[in-house]
C-alpha cells in the first residue's frame, strides 16, 4: 500500500521508499510536487504506470525485474536526485518523461522492447554517470549532456547514430557492440580521461585537445580516424587494433603520448604518416602490420 506523509503547504510527500504496485497507487502521487525519498515501481506493476504530478524525486526512481510494464509516463518529472535505474524490464516500449532534465546517475540495462525515448526538449542535460546497455533503441535523442564523469553505451543493436554536445568527460567513455552502422559525433568534446571505442562506423571528435588517460580503438569499421586538435595524452596509451577497414590515421598536432603507442592488425593500413608532430612517447612503440611506408 502507498503510504505518504503529505506536507500540504509545501506540496511535499515524505517517505523513505514509495512502492507502486498499480496505477491507483501511482495516482496517489499526483498531489505531490516533491517526493522526499525513493519511488520503486514493483515487479508486479503495470501494464501502464503514470507518475505525473511530482516534478522532483529526491531519492531514486527504480524499475527492476518487471516483465509486465509496457508504458512509464511522468509528464511533470524534472529531477531525480539519485539513481534512475531500470534493469530487466523486458516489455517496456514507451518511456515518456518530457520534462526530465537532471538525474544523478542513469542506468538502463536489458530493456528489450524500448525503441524510442520521449525526453525533452531540452532533454537530459545533467548527470554524473550514464549507462545504456542492451536496449532496442535506435536513437539516443533526449540524452544530451554537456559534461559527465562516465558514460557507457553498449549492446544496443539498433542504435545507428549518437550525437552529443558533451564537452568534457572526467572518467571514462565506453562505446562498443552496438548497431553495425553506428555513427558517433562529439563535436564539442575537448577533454576526456579514458575512452574505448569499438564497432563503430565513424567517430568524430574535431575539438578534442587532451586525453588524460588512454584512447583505445578496437575492431571498428571506419576507414579514417582524425583528431585534428589533439595535442597530448598525459598518462595512458593510444592504440588502434583490429580495425579492418582503417586506411588513414590523422593526428597532426599530437606532440606527446604519456604511455605507449600500439598500432596492430589493421589490415588495410599500409602507410603510417599521421603523426608528424609526435616528439615523445612515454612507453613502448609497437607496430604490427603490412606497412609499405
Amino acid at each position: 500500500m502507498l503510504t505518504l506523509l503529505l506536507v500540504a503547504q509545501a506540496g511535499t510527500c515524505t517517505v523513505s521508499t514509495t512502492t507502486i504496485h498499480s496505477q491507483a497507487e501511482a495516482t496517489g502521487l499526483a498531489s505531490c510536487r516533491t517526493v522526499q525519498g525513493t519511488v520503486l515501481i514493483a515487479p508486479d506493476a503495470g501494464p501502464q504506470i503514470d507518475i505525473s504530478g511530482p516534478s522532483r524525486i529526491t531519492g531514486d526512481l527504480i524499475v527492476e525485474d518487471n516483465g509486465i510494464i509496457e508504458s512509464l509516463r511522468g509528464n511533470d518529472l524534472t529531477i531525480v536526485g539519485g539513481r534512475f535505474f531500470m534493469r530487466n524490464v523486458t516489455r517496456l516500449s514507451t518511456l515518456s518523461l518530457p520534462s526530465l532534465t537532471q538525474v544523478k546517475t542513469l542506468t538502463w540495462r536489458t530493456l528489450n522492447a524500448l525503441d524510442t525515448l520521449n525526453i525533452g526538449p531540452p532533454g537530459l542535460t545533467k548527470a554524473e554517470e550514464v549507462i545504456i546497455s542492451d536496449t532496442f533503441l535506435s536513437s539516443l535523442d533526449g540524452v544530451d549532456l554537456t559534461s559527465v564523469k562516465s558514460m557507457g553505451i553498449d549492446n544496443n543493436r539498433r542504435l545507428t547514430e549518437f550525437t552529443t554536445q558533451l564537452g568534457n568527460l572526467s572518467d571514462s567513455l565506453n562505446i562498443q557492440a552496438n548497431g553495425l552502422q553506428l555513427k558517433v559525433s562529439m563535436p564539442n568534446l575537448k577533454w576526456i580521461a579514458n575512452m574505448t571505442i569499438a564497432n563503430v562506423t565513424s567517430f568524430e571528435v574535431p575539438s578534442l585537445v587532451v586525453v588524460n588517460g588512454s584512447a583505445r580503438f578496437d575492431s571498428n569499421y571506419f576507414t579514417t580516424f582524425s583528431a585534428p586538435n589533439l595535442t597530448a595524452t598525459r598518462s595512458g596509451d593510444i592504440s588502434f587494433v583490429g580495425n579492418a577497414n582503417l586506411q588513414n590515421i590523422s593526428v597532426p598536432v599530437l606532440s606527446t603520448i604519456g604511455g605507449g603507442l600500439l598500432i596492430a592488425n589493421n589490415t588495410a593500413l599500409s602507410e603510417l604518416n599521421g603523426f608528424p608532430a609526435l616528439k615523445a612517447v612515454g612507453g613502448a612503440i609497437k607496430l604490427r602490420g603490412n606497412f609499405t611506408k
